[in-house]
């Protein structure tokens, strides 16, 4: 088992999340009951912030594949911000990239002025 912080930074639009840590089978109750709900809001966005992800396996990436089909569902949206280059790999190898929006580099105005370390 290894661990994965999900550290909910704001849930109004857009809602702000990281995710620290290792995405994998043990996480995904702890990431569908803590960012399922977000993902069920009409018209809602949802910036995902994967940058302190170290690894995640391809049951995390059903669990991100899941959110995503929750967000269009409701008319929302789910954007995937700089990944790991470990995790961009593994998401690319499952063409993730080709479903959902993977946005790399700073920059990301909702993020501005928050503090890093959270």
């Amino acid at each position: 088992m290894h661990d994965l912080d999900v550290v909910v930074v704001r849930t109004s639009t857009p809602a702000l999340v990281r995710l620290v840590g290792e995405f994998d089978l043990a996480a995904k109750a702890t990431v569908l009951d803590a960012l399922g709900p977000l993902c069920s809001v009409p018209s809602h966005t949802m910036e995902l912030d994967l940058s302190g992800l170290s690894f995640i396996d391809s049951s995390g990436i059903a669990v991100l594949i899941e959110l995503h089909h929750r967000s269009t569902e409701c008319g929302g949206t789910l954007l995937l911000l700089n990944p790991h280059p470990q995790v961009l790999k593994a998401l690319k190898m499952t063409a993730v990239d080709s479903v959902m929006t993977i946005l790399q580099g700073d920059g990301h105005a909702a993020w501005a002025g928050l503090p890093e370390d959270l």
